[in-house]
């Protein structure tokens, strides 16, 4: 294809296809001949001329370039003006012309024609004075009353009035701190600002968007307004509002006062509401959360309560802006301190002494706030913490503990929640430092010196203050509550002042606690030194001042039939025939007895029941302690004071019941009485726990007197002078009743009592040991407190009753053993009465026999089925023991293996030849 061909203009063939050689032409290709020129045969310009370029010339900057000659060199520098004036008259030199021709060029015209004011060089010196910058089409980029004017002129409306912009920002300003002002009023019935002017513009601003642009600053004011009506309940009704409401509403008011501070101060250098706008958002943040503070615990009735909801609305406010935490614990802080520094006083953390006459019934359990904000554990040791200072406050005055920290200044650092875990070691250690401190003065001689705490600085020479009158010497140190006051305040400014100022919005570290977190971790170290402290000294006031070991003793003697002569004095006034009757021996002289099973009538009278039974205690007391020292002796004395027989108060039902003399149910109404000597023990020996008692020594009292049946029934058959009227049958039966009932009470006191018992007996008396040879660690390490001894006490109990079938759960079981009691005394009155009327039953023939079967064919049937109802309470017990060794604690589960072993034990001597099994 020839090159000169005409080339489509839409084809790229050219461009792949390599032309034909042109032969003729030239011997070179023209593919590879380089030509300079634009064109080649390839590409053309159609119109090529050739232009130079334009002259860049600026409209604004204009520089005169111009040759500039240079000056006259040829006169040497150091030639005076005389000397060349004196050349030139005294001789003639070269040609004038060529002289200035030569001066021209080495001379500056600057220096040389320079003006009389000279021109500094500068930019301002190039600039145009003469051009004029070209209008703008952009309305933005016009005057805010150009703006206005077009806007006015389309929407057609009429003649707004305008607003200037300071008089706005002002207005808005006043708005956002809740008050009024020309252009906003507040108004009572909606509860908002309103705008004055409805047709209110201004300058660069739509009706629309002027009202858009002031609703955030409407919705802040409208907050302050509120926060500012609930202050003035602190000044109006402050005295009306519970601690923890009033400390928060000043919390709140000195947060508030900050931000307006910080606002006045933004006034001056805020010049737009656009301006305005980009910085108020953090005020907002504020001003909410201040006002749903104090708006939800505005209708808590009690200040538990509002605690809680304090807490949980910090939480979700926290969670919302977590750079305004700062601000929310430090109001938080300041809420829960009215609280706190109660919960100090409580547990002795101050040296404030009330006048304390009276023991608070204690329930194991601290006030509701608490259960809110702290978990079980933490709230059960300040409620037993506050049960025993007030023991401590009664009963032993004189106790360092009731003097508190002298430096009250300390008790607000330590009852303060901290939110890191370096603060909180350092609480622990403080909290280590000052329980070593107060054991130091607990074993002083001169227990009724205030002692220091080691926090505060060296104020050995303080003491308590003896009256309401005392010499103040430190004139000129500041007290702690001016410091206190001034501390929080700058808190507030600093902390909210930060947060308002700074651009970049901090968020809590990772290893920081939250609020419910850092309040646990703060105040269980002091907590729970305090409990040590205070629980080591009711401890010792329980053992050394009001001998708590023999009264628990006492209870195991007499309830429990552990002293073995009251057993025995007790039963033979009870159920011995050969005692005389109370009245009849009361003026003869000699023993005297109720002799149960040989009366016409029943139940006796009381004052027959007051001269049988009033010298057992006595007389079993005395006897038991008269090789004993003179110390046991006044303890036995003070024990006869504190324990008597009494009547059991009774329905009508059971007291039918008693009637019956061969019931099992006959001696129900009596009952042993037991009356503390002293608050302090009651903390120990408690109702409950009395009640325990009280069940278990009806019990025994029931097995006592078939024991002493059995016994008396066996005695007689040996005994008998006509052996022949009874059978064999009489003699089996009478023998298997007394087995099972001897078996049962062997049972009863050397293993199901006398186990639980020796290992309450080895704990008391070890911790008396320990608290003997002041082991402070020792001692708190085997029982915990008083509270804990109490338990360790009633779960003892709590064993025994299971051992012998008498908790609520096991009521089938011993339903079963008294209807097995019932036989037994049924059988024995009828063997009395075989004895009162020989003759009518030999007339009889098998009358003998007859009632003996049924005895005896009854007797084995509830054996029977009281051993199956006892079988099926031991595998119940040992498959619960089973779930406490891996889900339960191991000190449950070693009481509770111990009951299994005991009712298989039980078993076990009731059929240790498997009779009753063969029977069954």
């Amino acid at each position: 294809m020839s090159l000169q061909t005409e080339i489509d203009a839409f084809t790229s063939d050219i461009l792949t296809e390599i032309p034909a050689l042109d032969i003729k032409s030239s011997p070179i290709w023209e593919g590879f001949r380089f030509n300079s020129s634009i064109e080649s045969g390839v590409f053309r310009l159609n119109e090529l001329k050739t232009h130079d370029l334009p002259i860049l010339k600026s409209d604004v900057f204009q520089l005169a370039i111009e040759d500039v000659p240079l000056p006259d060199l040829s006169t040497p520098p150091s030639t005076t003006p005389s000397e060349s004036s004196g050349e030139e008259l005294g001789h003639s030199g070269p040609d004038k012309d060529e002289e200035d021709q030569l001066a021209n060029l080495w001379s500056l015209p600057d220096v040389v024609n320079r003006r009389s004011e000279p021109q500094l060089v500068s930019w301002d010196n190039f600039l145009d004075e003469a051009h004029e910058e070209p209008k703008s089409a952009y309305l933005s980029e016009q005057e805010p009353r150009v703006f206005s004017a077009v806007l006015a002129s389309v929407e057609h409306a009429e003649t707004s009035r305008i607003v200037k912009p300071d008089a706005i920002l002002d207005a808005v300003f006043e708005l956002v701190m809740g008050r009024g002002s020309g252009l906003f009023r507040w108004n009572e019935t909606t509860t908002t600002f309103d705008l004055l002017w409805d047709n209110m513009t201004a300058l660069g601003y739509s009706k629309a968007l002027l009202h858009n642009s002031i609703s955030i600053f409407v919705k802040i004011g409208v907050y302050s307004r509120w926060l500012l009506a609930m202050f003035q309940d602190i000044d109006l009704g402050g005295i009306s509002l519970h601690p923890a409401r009033l400390a928060l509403l000043s919390a709140a008011r000195s947060t508030l006062f900050v931000v307006h501070q910080y606002l006045e101060g933004l006034r001056v250098e805020t010049r737009s509401l656009l301006q305005l706008h980009a910085t108020i958002g953090k005020v907002s943040d504020i001003t909410m959360a201040l006002w749903t503070l104090c708006n939800e615990t505005s209708t808590c009735r009690s200040e538990d309560v509002m605690l809680g909801v304090v807490l949980q609305e910090a939480l979700k406010a926290s969670a919302t802006h977590p750079g305004m935490v700062p601000i929310l614990r430090l109001v938080f802080n300041q809420t829960l301190r009215p609280r706190l520094i109660e919960l100090g006083n409580e547990i002795g953390l101050d040296n404030k002494l009330p006048s304390v006459e009276t023991v608070d019934e204690f329930d194991g359990k601290m006030e509701s706030a608490w259960e809110i904000l702290l978990p079980p554990d933490v709230c059960q040791l300040a409620s037993q913490a506050k049960h025993s200072l007030q023991l401590l406050r009664i009963y032993a005055r004189d106790s360092a503990l009731c003097f508190g920290l002298q430096n009250t200044s300390q008790l607000e650092i330590w009852l303060q929640p901290v939110h890191t875990w370096s603060d909180i070691g350092r609480l622990q250690d403080v909290c280590n430092s000052y329980e070593t401190t107060m054991k130091t003065a607990l074993w002083s001689p001169a227990m009724n010196q205030p002692v220091n705490s080691c926090l505060a600085e060296d104020n050995a020479g303080q003491q308590m203050q003896n009256g309401p009158f005392q010499l103040d010497l430190n004139l000129f140190q500041p007290t702690t509550c001016l410091n206190r006051s001034s501390s929080t305040s700058d808190q507030f400014h600093d902390i909210v002042t930060e947060y308002l100022t700074d651009e970049h919005t901090k968020t809590p570290s990772a290893l920081e606690l939250d609020f419910r977190d850092s309040l646990v971790f703060s105040l269980k170290p002091v907590i729970s030194t305090q409990h040590r402290l205070v629980s080591f000294s009711v401890l010792d006031l329980l053992f050394e001042s009001h001998d708590v070991y023999s009264h628990i003793k006492l209870q195991m003697d007499v309830h429990m039939f552990r002293n073995a002569d009251f057993a025995q004095r007790l039963g033979m006034a009870l159920f011995d025939p050969d005692q005389g009757s109370g009245e009849g021996r009361r003026r003869q002289g000699g023993s005297t007895g109720l002799r149960l099973q040989d009366r016409g009538t029943w139940p006796p009278s009381s004052s027959e029941l007051r001269v049988v039974l009033m010298g057992v205690l006595s007389d079993s007391l005395a006897s038991s302690s008269s090789s004993s020292s003179s110390s046991s002796s006044s303890r036995n004395q003070t024990h006869d004071e504190t324990i008597s027989f009494a009547i059991r108060e009774l329905t009508y039902e059971e007291l039918e019941k008693c009637r019956k003399v061969d019931s099992v149910h006959a001696l129900d109404f009596l009952r042993l009485q037991y009356r503390p000597a002293s608050p302090v023990l009651e903390t120990v020996l408690t109702v409950p726990i009395l009640d325990k008692y009280d069940r278990i020594f009806q019990h025994l009292l029931r097995l006592l007197r078939v024991h002493s049946v059995t016994q008396r029934l066996l005695r007689d058959n040996f005994h008998s002078k006509d052996k022949a009227q009874y059978q064999l049958a009489d003699q089996r039966l009478i023998a298997q009743m007394h087995q099972f009932v001897t078996a049962l009470a062997d049972y009863t006191h050397n293993s199901a009592i006398y186990s639980a018992w020796t290992k309450l007996s080895s704990t008391l008396q070890t911790v008396h040991s320990h608290i003997r040879n002041r082991n402070y660690e020792r001692t708190l390490e085997m029982v915990k407190s008083h509270d804990y001894l109490r338990a360790v006490h009633e779960r003892t109990l709590d064993t025994i009753l299971h051992s012998l079938t008498l908790k609520t759960k096991q009521s089938e079981c011993v339903r079963r053993l008294y209807e097995v009691f019932d036989v037994i005394l049924q059988f024995a009155a009828s063997r009395r009465k075989q004895d009162m009327s020989s003759m009518a039953n030999s007339e009889l023939g098998m009358s003998n026999e007859t009632p003996t079967k049924r005895f005896d064919e009854d007797f084995r049937t509830k054996v029977v089925r009281f051993m199956e109802v006892l079988r099926e309470q031991a595998q119940t017990a040992e498959e619960s023991v089973n779930i406490d060794i891996w889900g339960g604690s191991v000190e449950e589960s070693h009481h509770q293996d111990g009951r299994v072993n005991l009712l298989q034990m039980l078993l076990l001597r009731l059929d240790m030849t498997g009779y009753w099994s063969r029977v069954r």
